[in-house]
């Protein structure tokens, strides 16, 4: 069987088979009252119309479409499609599909396919660009502004601040490290570094623009909390003319008026669900994340998840109400589980602003979705058509991985295969250049700086670089990468790592497209040859699947010797051609 007939796995191939339906070409059967109801080919019971022939044909990529302009390219890709049919056929025997994280992917699936639908109906159809729009924001772009914020729950506690400031028992930066609740800024100062305008923009960084530089705002209230801003500098921009911009600018207006747009239009739907919040219950949360956060990551194996502990009774506590029904402490709890741990908050923070998150990350995504079913999206034939091509294609894995899960591979047929690669081809197994360094990167150039000028100072490397960097992936490990090969950083980065030699010290900032890095090589690994116990289970994993494909394409060619294959030449010849 040719490695061509299991073309079938990709989505592009997926399709609608129907059974029974319709007549045969003139080899299969009579013509059909319509044209596209002629069969191209059968298998057994399953066949496959013109027509499905080419729905399929157009659904997929035009870039990846087969040549169908011969007819020997036809009958390869009705064949494609015969078996599709036999494995959705075997795939319904099997009982559909058997994993519910599957089915619920493919309702999450379906569901953004209706919010996207949604967002066309009520969003991009009302909004209109205007002259005036691109040339406003123009203007506003003359000038990047650097700011900074402490972020607080009240009036009186920004006040209180503001008087330690204005006195001089503290400086901002002292004011922001002790007090604000902006974890991710409060160590460097309270700086947000350097931001553009855009309607898109909190608030309060919007007001900043109005500010003189060195001011300090009076307490400046906002959707997620009470901010002291400090305009640091003004950046003057050189732009090009209005005319050399205008194009760019006005898809950037568009998309900040329609973020505007969907701003006002979840807030008429918040009116119409009545919503309405329990500050109680919001604060009741905030502690359980203090308490959370308290917990010592060495210590308690689970604190690193970032979720916090509730008793029963604590999740029973509602939080906020809308469309008749409760969401609650646990209900919350719930989505954060969903959640990768960095994104899950940590610590205190606002009641305002977690009032914020939880509006705009889960109350506004039930309160869209709740609207889409009212429209009756979910019934809509394009979204439908879309739920069952993915269902069909996971039916087809799903069959595809029941040969590779039944793959017989014993150890010694693992052990032979390492010995004849490593003597037939060295190169298959060899272990490229690596190296291990320690890695600080931050979207501001100015983090960067302040870190390596704080390692030199004398304080602990991988303190500092576990508080500052924006590497998740190293970031509990001080910033230790241990034995990388290339891929994992930007290629200004390991350019400069890999042209390093160990104990030069750390680098000097480098500037990326994302950012800005700078590193300290710890150690080199030359390129060489993996040993067995490096390589097994890549082996191992390769050969079974090499085994599961060969196992899949035995069956596949008995299941259409058993069902008589047959593709139909008369028919297949009419594709390209005036249909009667």
């Amino acid at each position: 069987m040719s490695h061509a007939m299991i073309k079938t796995f990709t989505a592009a191939a997926v399709l609608v088979i129907l059974a029974g339906c319709g007549d045969g070409g003139s080899s299969g059967g009579g013509g059909g009252s319509a044209g596209q109801e002629k069969v191209v080919a059968r298998a057994g019971d399953a066949e496959v119309t013109l027509a499905q022939f080419h729905d399929s044909y157009q659904k997929i990529t035009p870039n990846f479409r087969p040549d169908i302009s011969t007819l020997e390219g036809k009958r390869s890709f009705a064949n494609d499609l015969v078996n599709q049919a036999i494995l959705l056929d075997e795939g319904a025997r099997m009982g559909g599909i058997s994993d519910p994280n599957v089915q619920k992917a493919i309702t999450q699936n379906r569901d953004q396919k209706m919010l996207a639908a949604l967002y066309r109906e009520e969003v991009e159809t009302k909004v209109e660009v205007g002259g005036k729009d691109v040339a406003d924001l123009y203007e506003k772009r003359q000038n990047n502004i650097k700011l900074s914020h402490i972020l607080v729950d009240s009036t009186e506690r920004a006040a209180s601040i503001l008087e330690e400031i204005r006195s001089g028992k503290k400086t901002y930066e002292e004011a922001a490290a002790a007090y604000s609740m902006d974890r991710n800024t409060s160590a460097q100062g309270g700086s947000l570094g350097e931001i553009y305008w855009s309607l898109a923009l909190p608030d309060f960084q919007q007001y900043a623009f109005e500010m003189t530089e060195g001011e300090i705002s009076e307490p400046y209230e906002s959707s997620i909390g009470v901010h002291l801003v400090r305009l640091d500098e003004v950046i003057p921009q050189e732009l090009g003319t209005l005319e050399e911009m205008r194009t760019g600018m006005r898809s950037e207006v568009r998309r900040q008026l329609e973020n505007r747009r969907m701003r006002e239009y979840v807030a008429s739907l918040e009116a119409d669900a009545n919503l309405s919040w329990n500050d109680d219950g919001l604060r009741q949360l905030v502690d359980l994340m203090i308490e959370e956060a308290k917990q010592d990551i060495d210590t308690i194996p689970t604190a690193e998840q970032h979720l916090p502990d509730a008793t029963d009774e604590q999740r029973a506590v509602k939080i906020v109400s809308f469309m008749g029904r409760d969401w609650t402490i646990g209900d919350h709890l719930a989505y954060l589980e969903s959640q990768p741990p960095h994104y899950r908050p940590v610590g205190e923070i606002p009641v305002k602003g977690l009032k914020e998150l939880i509006r705009t990350t889960q109350v506004q995504n039930e309160l869209l979705l709740a609207e889409a079913y009212k429209r009756g999206y979910d019934k809509n034939e394009e979204i439908e058509s879309e739920r069952r091509r993915l269902e069909e294609r996971v039916l087809v894995e799903q069959v595809h991985a029941r040969f590779l899960q039944a793959a017989d591979v014993p150890p010694e047929d693992v052990r032979a295969l390492y010995d004849s690669t490593a003597a037939e081809n060295p190169d298959a197994i060899m272990i490229p250049e690596r190296i291990d360094m320690v890695v600080l990167v931050h979207t501001d150039e100015d983090v960067v700086r302040e870190g390596l000028r704080r390692i030199k100072a004398g304080e602990a490397e991988d303190d500092v670089v576990a508080e500052l960097t924006m590497d998740f992936r190293t970031a509990a490990a001080g910033g230790r990468t241990g034995l990388i090969a290339r891929g994992n950083y930007s290629p200004q980065i390991e350019e400069a790592a890999f042209a390093a030699e160990p104990g030069s010290g750390w680098s000097e900032p480098i500037v990326t497209q994302s950012g800005t890095g700078a590193f300290r090589l710890v150690s080199k690994e030359e390129p060489r040859p993996a040993t067995f116990d490096e390589v097994e289970s890549q082996l191992t994993s390769n050969l079974a699947q090499a085994r599961g494909e060969a196992a899949f394409e035995e069956w596949l060619k008995s299941e259409r010797d058993r069902r008589g294959v047959e593709i139909y030449d008369d028919v297949l010849e009419l594709i390209g051609k005036p249909i009667s």
